[in-house]
């Protein structure tokens, strides 16, 4: 077994993800705590020489895009032919989370995805975390792919983005796609969080073996933190993995706790573009928290103690959205997974083809229509 400050070490490379399941750990078990384990996908990466490295197995290029003075941003071009698409990953993952899904669209579109700053291969600045400079970010990126607009499609707190985008720069915008992203990031969240004293999900802790084994390690958090398959080039893009030690992180240490205090409330009035809203609710702890069965007995009961209240504020979120964002069209993914553009790809992949279709032949129509004489 690891020695007891190897594990600690690696707790915080992950982000602090279990122990911050208490406190502000609702924001976090959003991003990546949410969903029950399933079995974990073998990966084969591909090495080179001696020493052994480890390569992203998806077809993409990489660039680095200067969006303010001293802050690139990771953009990867997953190429293909039709609108452009963009893809904004959530809280504590980069673009690479999108390495299955993004390909499975570039039949129809070109597909770029980013990386926030803080993350993966982006700079690491201590300040840029706010609503408003994400957005000039993202306005900075289109801007230099020599894109006018595209379609936006954003995962968890990128739906933050999405909205703001779509209110301050609505000619940037073709269309959004929210994937289990309208929740209130803001301040009700962290008061929420504030009244409520959580156990931390059971977390089996990784090997001396897990830790030196990238595949090993990969799978590890599939099973244990992200509870769900994920792309393998994740896992590469957050830590620095090889045979000399532990996996080192990559992230900014404090980049989602900027990010949260960053955050507010989603004015989905403003919004004025076609929009497709996905929701991923949970009929309750055990669909939603990583080897829930695992936990002991008061700790289950404690969640579901605090279900009723969890349960609400997701409901009054999605009421939001019923209420203010006019004309969206509503899918309701249930017990799926907070990643369900990953859990339930085929599904979501189809209503956003759909989606997409019906607003590109309404447009049209539109055009064709003559004007007055």
């Amino acid at each position: 077994m690891p020695s007891h400050s190897r594990v600690e070490s690696l707790a915080e490379a992950l982000g602090r993800i279990r122990t911050r399941c208490v406190g502000m750990g609702l924001f976090l078990l959003l991003a990546a705590c949410a969903g029950p384990a399933t079995h974990a996908r073998t990966v084969s990466p591909r090495p080179h020489g001696a020493r052994k490295t480890y390569s992203d197995p998806t077809k993409h290029a990489a660039q680095m895009i200067e969006v303010a003075p001293n802050v690139s941003l990771e953009v990867l071009d997953y190429g293909g032919r039709g609108a452009p698409v963009i893809l904004l990953a959530g809280l504590g993952v980069s673009g690479h989370i999108f390495d299955d899904f993004a390909p499975r669209l570039t039949d129809r579109h070109h597909v770029y995805a980013i990386t926030r700053r803080g993350f993966g291969a982006s700079s690491k600045p201590d300040s840029g975390y706010d609503v408003a400079t994400r957005v000039a970010d993202d306005v900075a990126v289109l801007a230099a792919l020599g894109l006018e607009r595209a379609i936006w499609i954003g995962h968890s707190l990128a739906g933050d983005e999405l909205t703001a985008l779509a209110a301050t720069n609505p000619s940037r915008v073709m269309m959004l796609v929210y994937l289990d992203a309208t929740t209130d990031h803001g301040a009700r969240l962290r008061e929420l969080e504030a009244s409520l004293s959580l156990p931390a999900p059971d977390m089996r802790p990784p090997s001396a073996e897990t830790l030196n084994d990238p595949v090993k390690f990969h799978a590890w958090l599939e099973s244990q933190i992200m509870g769900t398959a994920f792309p393998f080039g994740e896992t590469l893009a957050k830590f620095e993995l090889g045979p000399d030690g532990p996996p080192r992180a990559r992230d900014l240490p404090t980049a989602s706790e900027k990010l949260a205090e960053g955050s507010e409330p989603q004015d989905f009035a403003a919004v004025h573009v076609p929009a497709l809203v996905f929701l991923a609710p949970q009929d309750g702890p055990e669909h939603m928290i990583p080897n829930f069965e695992s936990m002991s007995p008061a700790d289950q009961q404690a969640w579901r103690d605090a279900w009723p209240r969890l349960d609400a504020f997701w409901k009054s979120s999605y009421e939001d959205v019923r209420l203010h964002l006019a004309g969206a069209k509503i899918v309701m993914v249930r017990n799926s997974h907070h990643f369900l553009f990953i859990r339930s790809a085929d599904e979501v992949l189809a209503e956003i083809r759909a989606f997409i279709v019906d607003h590109q032949s309404a447009a049209e129509q539109e055009a064709r229509v003559p004007g007055p004489r």
